[in-house]
């Protein structure tokens, strides 16, 4: 079967982690969509549908921290906080596109090394690998970054 080729975004990415040491393993459209899953029940557990359907969170998952649903962190705290958080296996994934991936020996990851604004912005999810902390950049420069840790 031939092998599934990358958008220019993530190739890019996966380019910049690796320079880094961090080991990516692009997971498969089932592990994506599982990863999707289990982050939003583990960071939306508290917000009923009727909720996440008033603040549109199946179009954009951040939307939790801008609408104050759950508490973060944001803008330069939220960058300092993930930059100081240890991140030895974590993943990545987007909203807009399927592609997700594991990070493994991810503890030299910063917020500089996520690329969000190739071709267009996009919005970009970091999540500790056993759901403890998540990072987002959103595609909306006046939104974000948000950090939030259980």
């Amino acid at each position: 079967m031939p092998k599934k080729r990358m958008s220019e975004k993530t190739q890019k990415q996966v380019e910049l982690l690796k320079v880094k040491n961090i080991l990516v393993v692009c997971l498969e459209a089932a592990e994506a969509e599982e990863l999707r899953k289990n982050w939003e029940g583990a960071f939306t557990k508290n917000i009923t549908r009727f909720e996440k359907n008033q603040i549109h969170f199946n179009g954009m998952f951040w939307h939790i921290f801008s609408y104050n649903k759950v508490s973060s962190l944001t803008g330069k705290e939220a960058r300092a906080a993930f930059n100081q958080q240890k991140k030895k296996k974590c993943f990545l994934f987007y909203q807009e596109e399927k592609s997700a991936f594991f990070l493994d020996n991810a503890s030299a990851l910063e917020d500089t090394d996520i690329v969000n604004k190739l071709n267009g912005f996009i919005d970009v999810y970091i999540v500790s690998a056993d759901f403890k902390w998540t990072y987002v950049i959103t595609h909306e420069t006046e939104f974000g970054p948000y950090f939030y840790k259980n």
